[in-house]
């Protein structure tokens, strides 16, 4: 009873050695007319407190029980629950309670279930122990346990704690809000609520429950509900808080912890704080402190020195249907966190329930910080894996939060979910995902289930999707650890995509994974292998697609990944740039399906994104299974204007193998290709294509855009190939394709190497296809180039109005084997007057070492090319080596005419071996010439220079600007500028101005016409000319023979059957034979030797013989052939034609001539050895 209504605080003491059971109603009166009294009470037995199941409280003031030995009041003294002489009514606010013994019964004991009669501010029934609304229930012991008992203060306070060893625990008085102060050092005892117990503070605003103890146990379906209740509130209104605290550890087992703003209520929520050593949530037990009013939702936020353990259970800070407002964040403060059995974090806006609409708030954020580790393991028993989920469901309104997760070790995720979506409406913004690592980060595949199978899901999942609305923009996802990011499943897939059927995309989110260790999105081990997806696309169906986020991979160690795509694609609508792609690696790089690309099929397309592949120390592979493009970045429009390709780069210390890269556009200019190698470089199994009219079948992977093919324009520009090596280039199997279908240029393709280079079975493809050019080629190696294999080459060809490109070789040594080919050649279809490709062999030693070629030539109406051949950096000499079958060919075969051959070298060439240097023509158009400038020239073994006709077109010219020696020798071995029989073009001619000139052992110059066409002419100025059996030759078979003019300043010396000859008419055929003039002082031949000059006829009429000589030996003018040396202009059917010798009669001493002895005279045995030296 308490005496007057000034009295603020009533102390009741219960003394003996027994605890209070507490059966009934407990409560104040005032001035004993039994009105309840406003005083606070307080129940105090230190040797425990007992509520029974029919337990109630009556007052109108707060309530403390405690099982405390004393209270202190300031510095007024302390009431003492043992002494009887300390009054129990006071007007002064208690400020402590003094535990100086612990009984091992001291507890405070809850199991109050009892109706009071009243109900709560939402207009529910209210059972067991209750304050008024906004005044504060404490109980503090010792433990505190409930079981199935209740308390109630709602917009008021619920504090439970207490001690398990002496110390004094402080009170804080403000109003009607009573809280406790615990010590630190003080050993706290426990506090559990089992079997259904409920602590409700839910109402019109505040409302606080805490919990201060060494362990909390709360499970068995047990309850704490605080925030706005149902339908009450005012946009000022807030909620208060829940708060546990724990020494030790906290468990929630299959119970709940809610501090809502509830259904039609206006305010924003509390927040949920966990203190706590550990901190244990399971048996499908929750934590929410979501909205589903006008408000924003609370926090939740979970601090444990040791590990924080989800199993089966979830925390939301949620906006749910039909709630407006922000959802709360989680934040996640622990040495280790586990989330297992489908536990789940959530602050997602949800979509529509029931008659309740969507939500309408941007999502929260999670916020993650463990010391340790944190892993998400495991699914539920209806197959929801473990995650974070922070987004914007369908058809709710506002931006998806973010997931930051940070870890001391190891990061092992399930679902980290930050999307926004919307089926009819728009979409917001993804979220952020990021997570750092100090250890390795596990990802894996999280699937989730329907009526017919298993359905893989986006395992970190930012983006932002619309059916019939527009996309927001894709969130970020980084990943940063210490070691390595593995995708222990192989089919992850991480989605920062922005993607529309009916409307706008936003712009793709970036997509970082950063590990000192390895990175690896796929399993390659797995039969069949599982492959993960990086995606940071933008993409729209009938609406417009914005840029494509970027992917960026930095690894320590290798880097293993599949399906990365950052493209910006439409149908209908136009879409922007591809994301840019970067990876990096300090070990090797296995990458495969990385787009970067820009594509509309209606619309105009932006450009494409760069794709940047760094592995410091080893290789760059792809899938050799792979069918179609693995590194691509085209900007392609059907129907309108695309931008730029993307440039592509790689740079490795190994190898670039097994991949197929693609870069284009279908209006501007294709991306430029990069390959660096800082060492040896081996390009194996590998395409390259720069531009190509392609049918692509665009797949965004999320079903935005049909399967279809894209019909390319052909207004796009090739890009460049650039490929260089500090080391050794190898091209094993490989190709390079930078050819034009349009009216724009082909790309230029430049290789270069300090050392040597290698085509095996490999190609350069750049050729015109239309009005654009073929574009230049360029190798370069410090060492020397080989060609091998039948399919290895380069082509520079051109099929339509565009010319062929040119072809510039550069190196000490270039070798051609088995079938290889250079090639710069104009086709049947070729049309452009132009002329074709140039060829430049820059090359002191050029090996043709098979039926190989290397051609300029023409097979249509367009001239060829002229090729060039000359040694490198100005070298003095070029030996040039021919097998049997090797050609070098600016040749025609069409109306066009052929191109010219050039060929020099500051000192001297030397050309060998049974292959072919021509400039010939077989169809209409003429021949070109040929032209070697040097001071020395050598032919042997067979070679053949030759500007010959086999058709109507002229034969060309071959001119050979010796200064010093040219030495022909070998079988086989010619110059020649013939005409071929069934021809109908004239010969060329043969000009050749060296100081000596040697033709033997079969070598032969030629001008000869066996067809139609008259032949050409020889023009030889030189010192010294020696034929040994050698012949100069301009016969013809029906048509007249051409002329040879000699010009000697020394000699002409003739041996073994040598031969000089403008004879028509072989083979029993008609035709005059050609003049021959010869300008010498001296002509020696051997009589025996049968070495001749002629100018005979068959049927027609011979041709004239004219000598200017001042002595001509062993070799005299006769009427016909004989077996001797002889000078005829003989015809058997026709009228002979002329001998003509300027010469001073030198008779004595032709005639003098006599045949050397077999045993010369020793002409130091005619010295006799007495001669005395004087």
């Amino acid at each position: 009873v308490v005496p007057n209504n000034n009295i603020q605080n009533v102390l009741t003491r219960v003394t003996g050695n027994n605890p209070s059971e507490i059966l009934g109603i407990l409560g104040t009166i005032s001035n004993r007319n039994f009105d309840p009294s406003n005083a606070n009470l307080f129940l105090i037995n230190p040797n425990g407190i007992v509520f029974g199941e029919n337990a109630t409280l009556d007052i109108n003031g707060s309530f403390v029980g405690t099982t405390a030995n004393g209270i202190e009041f300031g510095e007024q003294g302390f009431f003492s629950a043992t002494n009887p002489e300390t009054t129990p009514l006071l007007t002064v606010n208690p400020s402590a309670f003094l535990f100086s013994q612990i009984k091992q019964t001291a507890s405070i004991q809850n199991n109050s279930v009892a109706p009071t009669g009243i109900i709560d501010p939402a207009g529910f029934n209210v059972f067991g122990l209750r304050v008024p609304d906004g005044k504060s229930l404490l109980l503090l012991g010792g433990n505190v346990n409930m079981n199935s008992g209740e308390l109630n203060a709602y917009g008021g306070r619920v504090e439970l704690g207490g001690l398990a060893e002496t110390g004094t625990v402080a009170l804080d008085i403000n109003g009607n809000n009573f809280s406790l102060g615990f010590p630190d050092n003080v050993t706290r005892a426990d506090v559990s609520l089992t079997n259904q117990a409920k602590v409700y503070v839910e109402a019109n605003g505040g409302g606080d429950i805490v919990f201060n103890a060494g362990n909390v146990e709360i499970t068995g379906g047990s309850f704490l509900s605080g925030g706005i209740g149902e339908g009450l509130g005012t946009p000022e209104t807030v909620a208060g808080d829940i708060t546990l605290n724990a020494t030790g550890e906290i468990t929630v087992a299959d119970s709940s912890i809610f501090n809502e703003v509830r259904r039609d209520s206006r305010g924003n929520g509390g927040n949920i704080t966990v203190n706590a050593g550990s901190f244990n949530l399971a048996e499908g037990a929750a934590l929410a402190a979501s909205t589903f009013g006008e408000g924003k939702a609370g926090n939740v936020t979970l601090t444990a020195k040791d590990t924080i353990s989800l199993t089966d259970a979830n925390i939301f800070s949620t906006v749910e249907a039909g709630g407006v407002g922000n959802g709360g964040n989680i934040t996640v403060n622990a040495a280790n966190l586990t989330l297992r059995d489908g536990a789940q974090l959530l602050t997602s806006t949800r979509e529509a329930f029931g008659t309740q609409s969507a939500g309408k708030g941007d999502a929260g954020s999670v916020i993650i910080e463990a010391n340790g580790f944190v892993k998400f393991d495991g699914e539920d028993k209806d197959g929801f894996s473990s995650g974070v989920f922070s987004t914007v469901e369908d058809e709710a309104v506002g931006k998806a939060g973010n997931i930051f997760i940070k870890a001391g070790g190891d990061i092992s995720t399930g679902i980290l979910n930050s999307s926004s979506s919307s089926s009819s409406g728009n979409a917001g913004n993804g979220g952020a995902i990021s997570l750092n690592a100090g250890g390795d980060i596990f990802v894996k595949e999280t699937r989730i289930e329907t009526s017919l199978s298993f359905l893989s899901v986006a395992t970190l999942n930012s983006s932002s999707s619309s059916d019939s609305g527009n996309a927001g923009n894709g969130g970020a996802i980084s990943l940063n650890a210490g070691g390595d990011i593995v995708d222990s499943t192989g089919a992850t897939i991480l989605d920062s995509s922005s993607l529309s059927f009916r409307g706008n995309a936003g712009n793709g989110g970036a997509i970082t994974l950063n590990a000192g260790g390895d990175i690896s999105t796929f399993n390659k081990l797995s039969n069949p292998p599982f492959r993960g997806i990086l995606r940071s696309s933008s993409s729209s169906d009938s609406g417009n697609a914005r840029d494509g986020g970027g992917i960026i991979l930095n690894a320590g160690g290798n880097i293993f990944t599949y399906n990365l795509k950052s493209s910006s694609s439409s149908d209908s609508g136009n879409a922007r740039d591809g994301g840019a792609i970067s990876l990096k690696a300090g070990g090797s790089i296995f990458a495969n399906k990385l787009d970067s690309s820009s594509l509309s099929f209606k619309g105009n397309a932006g450009n494409g994104g760069t794709i940047n592949l760094f592995a410091r120390n080893n290789d760059i592979a792809g899938d050799e299974n792979t069918i179609g493009m693995q590194l691509v970045s085209f900007a392609l429009s059907e129907e309108q204007n695309g931008g730029r390709g993307g440039d592509i780069t790689l740079k490795t210390k190994g190898s670039i193998r097994d991949l197929r890269i693609l870069t284009e556009s279908s209006n501007s200019i294709s991306g430029t290709v990069q390959l660096t190698g800082s060492e040896n470089l081996e390009i194996a199994n590998t395409k390259i294509i720069t531009s190509r009219q392609l049918s692509i079948t665009e797949d965004s992977g999320i079903g935005a855009i049909s399967n279809q093919p894209v019909d390319v324009s052909e207004k796009g520009q090739s890009g460049n190939v650039n490929i260089t090596s500090n080391g050794n280039l190898t091209f094993n199997n490989s190709s390079i394709e930078s050819d034009t279908k349009g009216e724009n240029p082909a790309g230029n393709v430049n290789i270069t190497s300090p050392g040597l280079i290698i085509f095996n079975n490999s190609t350069i493809v750049n050729d015109s296809n239309s009005t654009g050019d073929a574009g230049s080629i360029n190798v370069s190696a410090d060492r020397g180039i080989t060609f091998t294999d039948s399919n290895s080459g380069i082509f520079a060809r051109t099929s339509a109005e565009g010319k062929a490109g040119s072809i510039t070789v550069n190196t000490p040594e270039l070798t051609l084997s088995d079938q290889a080919q250079i090639t710069a050649t104009a086709t049947k279809t070729a049309t452009n007057t132009e002329g074709g490709g140039n060829i430049t062999l820059n090359a002191s030693k050029i090996d043709l070492a098979g039926i190989v070629g290397v051609f300029a030539e023409t097979q249509g109406e367009s001239p060829a090319g002229t090729l060039t051949l000359q040694p490198d950096n100005n070298k003095p000499n070029l030996d040039l080596t021919l097998a049997l079958g090797a050609k070098i060919s600016a040749s025609t075969s069409g109306s066009g005419n052929g191109g010219d051959l050039l060929m020099s070298a500051p000192e001297a060439i030397n050309i060998s071996g049974q292959g072919k240097l021509a400039v010939e023509t077989t169809g209409t158009g003429d021949a070109g010439n040929i032209e070697i400038d040097t001071q020395k020239l050598t032919l042997s073994d067979g070679v053949e220079i030759s500007a010959s006709t086999e058709s109507s077109g002229k034969a060309g010219n071959i001119t050979l600007n010796v200064s010093e020696d040219i030495t022909a020798s070998g079988s086989g071995t010619g110059i020649f500028a013939i005409t071929i029989e069934g021809s109908r073009g004239q010969g060329g001619n043969i000009i050749i101005d060296p100081i000596t000139m040697t033709i033997r052992d079969g070598a032969k110059i030629a001008v000869d016409s066996q067809g139609e066409g008259t032949g050409g002419n020889v023009q030889l100025a030189a010192g010294l000319l020696t034929l040994d059996n050698g012949q100069i030759s301009a016969e013809t078979r029906t048509n007249t023979g051409g002329d040879i003019n000699l010009n000697l300043e020394d000699l002409l010396l003739l041996r073994n059957g040598s031969k000089i000859s403008t004879t028509a008419g072989n083979e029993q055929f008609g035709g005059d034979g050609g003049n021959i003039i010869i300008n010498t002082p001296f002509i020696v031949a051997f009589p025996k030797e049968n070495s001749d000059i002629t100018a005979n006829a068959f049927t027609g009429t011979g041709g004239e013989v004219k000598i200017n000589s001042q002595g001509i030996f062993g070799i005299e003018p006769r009427t016909q052939q004989t077996a001797q040396s002889d000078i005829t202009a003989s015809s058997q059917l026709g009228v002979s034609g002329n001998v003509n010798l300027t010469t001073p009669d030198n008779s004595d001493i032709q005639n003098s001539l006599i045949e050397l002895l077999e045993n010369p005279i020793d002409s130091e045995a005619l010295i006799a050895s007495s001669c005395v030296v004087r």
